[in-house]
Order: C-alpha cells, then sequence, then structure tokens
C-alpha cells in the first residue's frame, strides 16, 4: 500500500511538470507569481546637500531641527528670495547659517547676524544647476546663472521674462556652490541710446558729440604757464572720465506701457512683461531696439518697440521707522531664548527700547526671519 502511493504521487508529479513545460500561460503565471512576491525596489537615495540654498524671505528659520520638521507643512508665501550657506544636511531639514554668503539672489537681510538655524527641505525653491545661455533668430538672448530660480508646479524660470528658454527637470537642482561670476551674453551690435534728463533720447555718438560742442563753446581759459600744463592735462582727463560715467548713467531703459497701450517686448518670440525692477540698456540695432536687462541670476536682451525707450523708472521706496533708538548692540555672541548657542553678532545695532525684551542678564530682539527671539549679553550692550 505504501509502495503504490509513492508510485502514484510521483507519477502526478511528473504529469504537472510536463504540462508546465509544455504550457506557456503556465510559463506565464508562474513568472507573474514571482514577480509578484518581489521585494518592491528601494527607493532612490536623497543627494546630500552643499552649497547655498535659497528660501522666500517670508520663510521662518527656527532655532531646533524639530521646530523645523514641526513646520514641514506650512505654506510658502512667495515675497523676495534670501540665499543661505548650508551647514549640514539632516534630510528633511535643513542647518544653515545666516552668514553673508556669495550668490546672485542677495543674502540675508539682517546684516551682522551669523546664526546657525534650520529650515524645512520643502521649503526651499529649485534652481538652475548649471549657466544656460541662448540666442535667438531676431537678435535677442539670454543668458541664465547657475542658481536663477524655477517654479515647481509647473516647472518653469521664476521669472517670465526667461519664458522663451525652457527648463528640464535634470537641469534643476536644490543647492549649487557659491557664485563666482555673472552670466554673460554676446556683446551689443548697436550703439547704446542715452536718456539724459531734460533731453530727447539720442544716440550715444550724437550725445557725446552734443557734449563737446558745448564744450567748445565755453569761453577760453588763460594760457596756463608751464608749471600749470600738468594740472590741466589732469583736468582734461577729469573732465572726459565724468563724461564715461555719465553715459552710462544715463543710458536708455523703457518706460513702463500704460493700460490699454499696444507697446509690447518680446524675447525669442514670446511677449514678455516690462521689466519693473530691473536695469536697463537700450542699444539701437539693424533690426530695431534691443535692451539688455539685468535681472537677478539672469540678462535678458529683449526687443522693445522704438516708442518705448526712455528714463526706465521702477522699483519702490524705502521706508523707515523715526523716532529715538535706546539700546545699542555691539560684537559679540548670541544666544537663544533657552540660552542654548545662536552665533555670533559682527556688528552694532540700535534698537528701539520697546523692542528690547530683557531676560536677566540677556537682551532678547526679534531679528527679520528667525521664528525665535536672538538674545545678546547684557554686557555686549549699552544704553543711550
Amino acid at each position: 500500500m505504501d509502495m503504490q502511493y509513492r508510485v502514484g504521487v510521483l507519477v502526478l508529479v511528473l504529469v504537472v511538470a510536463c504540462g508546465s513545460r509544455g504550457d506557456p500561460k503556465a510559463t506565464s503565471v508562474k513568472k507573474d507569481a514571482m514577480a509578484g512576491s518581489a521585494a518592491p525596489a528601494p527607493a532612490a537615495p536623497v543627494e546630500k546637500l552643499s552649497g547655498n540654498v535659497v528660501v522666500e524671505q517670508s520663510q521662518a528659520l527656527y532655532s531646533t531641527e524639530a521646530a523645523a520638521r514641526a513646520h514641514a507643512k506650512d505654506p510658502s508665501v512667495p515675497t523676495s528670495p534670501i540665499a543661505l550657506k548650508v551647514i549640514a544636511d539632516h534630510g528633511d531639514v535643513i542647518e544653515v547659517t545666516t552668514e553673508e554668503t556669495e550668490d546672485c539672489v542677495r543674502a540675508y537681510r539682517a546684516h551682522h547676524y551669523a546664526l546657525a538655524v534650520f529650515v524645512p527641505r520643502a521649503a526651499l525653491i529649485p534652481r538652475a544647476a548649471a549657466p544656460l545661455t541662448a540666442t535667438y533668430p531676431d537678435g535677442t538672448a539670454v543668458a541664465i546663472e547657475r542658481g536663477a530660480l524655477v517654479n515647481r508646479q509647473p516647472l518653469a524660470w521664476r521669472d517670465t521674462l526667461l519664458a522663451a528658454t525652457p527648463v528640464a527637470p535634470a537641469q534643476v537642482a536644490l543647492a549649487v556652490p557659491p557664485a563666482t561670476e555673472s552670466a554673460q551674453m554676446p556683446p551689443p551690435t548697436g550703439e547704446k541710446m542715452i536718456c539724459e534728463r531734460d533731453h530727447a533720447p539720442e544716440l550715444h555718438s550724437k550725445w557725446l558729440a552734443r557734449k563737446r560742442k558745448a564744450h567748445r563753446a565755453q569761453p577760453a581759459r588763460p594760457s596756463p604757464s608751464r608749471g600749470d600744463k600738468a594740472a590741466s592735462f589732469a583736468d582734461a582727463l577729469t573732465s572726459d572720465f565724468e563724461d564715461s560715467e555719465a553715459s552710462e548713467r544715463d543710458a536708455c531703459g523703457t518706460v513702463e506701457p500704460k493700460p490699454g497701450s499696444k507697446l509690447t517686448f518680446q524675447v525669442g518670440g514670446h511677449v514678455v512683461p516690462w521689466p519693473r525692477d530691473a536695469s536697463e540698456q537700450v542699444f539701437i540695432t539693424a533690426a530695431g531696439p534691443r535692451s539688455d536687462v539685468y535681472l537677478q541670476c539672469a540678462r535678458v536682451r529683449m526687443a522693445a518697440d522704438p516708442k518705448s525707450i526712455g528714463e526706465h523708472i521702477g522699483g519702490g521706496a524705502d521706508v523707515s521707522a523715526g523716532g529715538r533708538r535706546e539700546w545699542e548692540m555691539q560684537a559679540g555672541k548670541v544666544v537663544w531664548p533657552d540660552g542654548s548657542a545662536a552665533g555670533t553678532f559682527t556688528g552694532t545695532m540700535e534698537y528701539f527700547a520697546t523692542d528690547v525684551e530683557v531676560r536677566g542678564d540677556l537682551l532678547c530682539v526679534r531679528v527679520e526671519g528667525i521664528a525665535e527671539k536672538v538674545c545678546h549679553h547684557a554686557a555686549d550692550a549699552k544704553r543711550s
């Protein structure tokens, strides 16, 4: 009986094996089953960041890693971005210093405070991983520096004047090395326009000829003695230098179009907005006016309407508070309110009495962008 049972089992195994070998569906099912039982592929490792990162100026900077992690999902409010140097990468939280660093984005605004702080990785603004230049058939061009800012959704340059130049995921990084030089475009081919106050826009050559004619029309000066010839020659050099400086200072830009105006600006065939917060230099070329626009982390040569040439007036005014400041903080080490080390203060700063919280021998103040107060030691301050 036992022998018959063993023979029967052997025959059944052979039949199943042969049937599976001849049936491709069975083989497929077997492979599918094996694939289904395989362990999932491990997630790609997150690259450790070093160099400079950028966050919104409105982004709070935290005194501890835990505090930054607790606020990782806080919404970001678009403002003027600031650059910070990475101290260490803790995964979902990045440790940075507010110490000034070389970058095409402006550094942290609260000068003299070199603090070690933490920011959520999710708050970092993507940046161009490498420089990028492009020239278009209409004579317009872009020169994008490493570190130029990129929007996440949809993936595009943050500055809309760069819209004609596509950006791919492979061109984006969260941190870049400190900036060493500015992006460069091909030299302009036309002649610079000058917009001197109280005078119509004119070509640089005509402006220079007018200045020289006015200079020659001045009353002749007494012939200098031999001892004064060197001084006279120096005066002439100074005059030429001042003319050169004036031509740079009075270079034309473009004027802001009025509501309903049909004036347009283009780069690579794409209509772009008027560059409000940028400096410009307009050149007259065979193809028409071209304005070199100096942006944060980029240079753009855009096509401009001839009627738009004039003195560029943009940006906003600084507003400062009045009143008498009573506390003067001086250089020294600074701490967080719990007494733990925060960093150093390297200059002098005056504060109103209402802005200073006295905590024993600590004088604690609000520092722009920092979630907690920063405290100076009373020995490093004086009261007026």
